[in-house]
């Protein structure tokens, strides 16, 4: 029905899902068949109490109508923001989707019937909230309701006259719940990717090309990846090196390519290097390493080979080196 508000009952649980490659903890809701986050589930926020309308003349008047209401007549309550009492901190927020009522029928005239309903509806609901009698002390009664998209009720006298006094007692929201929808299509989601994701490997090849190597790092050759889910990259390399002239050695380590320091040394991860006092007089070699990355899903990543001449000039023939991606445990 239109006026209603279904409530239900959360179970929370927390479910480990083992895979081959990931252990992922997820929390989510049962939900009841055909149930969705933010259809028509909501959470229950209550509040200390306010008042947010009666129609009674003053000095017991509270928002802007102060006469009661008529027969087959309707006037409009809005809840969201500040209205009548309801204000600073007990303000409705405009989250809100529904409003805990307690309403009550005052100085009613014949015998009739309040009926309280979101303000969008065209046609009143035969719903009734409250039954009155002419002369009967003021009769109060608890109602849920749900608000208009703009936060508006409506209230509806079926007969004679009568006055209406309205507290807001706690209000609904389905925030909470729509986040928690948006954090288990993200969870669903890797989960799926997991499920597909393998370990693969790129590779970058320059073979038949000298380059010169300088006393300043520069990258003689990249390799991309892009990450389906975390994980990590682990970056080997080889390249021919020959030494020309005075230069003492020729340094290469892997980085990402907006990592590349301004020096290279011994002590840079993955470092392999050629120097011309490791083989006598030769002048020509390899030098070869390692280096492991950690990469977050859906990153792209430019992983470059840096080089480095300690003395006059060094050169690179052949180069080659893969990048192998493999997802987190």
């Amino acid at each position: 029905m239109d006026g209603t508000i279904r409530i239900r009952t959360a179970a929370w649980f927390a479910t480990a899902i083992v895979l081959a490659v990931v252990c992922t903890l997820l929390v989510t809701q049962a939900w009841s068949v055909g149930a969705a986050p933010g259809d028509d589930d909501s959470t229950f926020v209550p509040t200390a109490g306010c008042r947010v309308t009666d129609t009674r003349s003053a000095p017991d008047t509270v928002g802007p109508r102060s006469t009661p209401l008529g027969a087959d007549a309707t006037f409009t309550v809005a809840i969201h923001g500040s209205n009548g009492e309801c204000t600073g901190p007990l303000a409705i927020p405009t989250d809100a989707v529904g409003v805990a009522l307690n309403v009550t029928a005052v100085n009613a005239t014949a015998s009739s019937n309040i009926r309280i309903f979101p303000a969008n509806l065209t046609e009143v609901p035969t719903l009734s909230n409250l039954n009155v009698t002419a002369g009967a002390a003021p009769l109060p009664n608890k109602v849920d309701v749900k608000l208009s998209p703009d936060g508006e009720i409506k209230v509806y006298n079926f007969n004679g006259s009568v006055n209406i006094v309205i507290d807001v007692v706690g209000y609904y929201t389905d925030t909470s719940l729509k986040e928690l929808s948006a954090g288990l299509a993200a969870a669903n989601a890797r989960i799926a990717a997991l499920e597909n994701a393998e370990p693969f490997a790129v590779s970058g090849v320059r073979v038949g090309v000298t380059g010169l190597v300088t006393t300043t790092p520069v990258s003689y050759l990249d390799v991309t990846v892009t990450a389906p889910v975390d994980g990590q990259v682990t970056l080997n390399y080889s390249t021919y090196v020959q030494i020309l002239t005075t230069s003492d050695a020729v340094l290469c380590a892997p980085f990402r390519s907006t990592e590349i320091p301004a020096d290279l040394t011994t002590e840079d991860e993955g470092i392999g290097y050629f120097r011309r006092g490791d083989t006598g007089s030769s002048v020509a070699g390899s030098a070869s390493g390692t280096r492991t990355f950690d990469i977050s899903a859906g990153q792209t990543v430019i992983y470059s080979v840096a080089c480095e001449g300690t003395g006059a000039l060094g050169s690179l023939g052949g180069r080659t080196a893969t990048a192998i991606f493999t997802p987190a445990p």
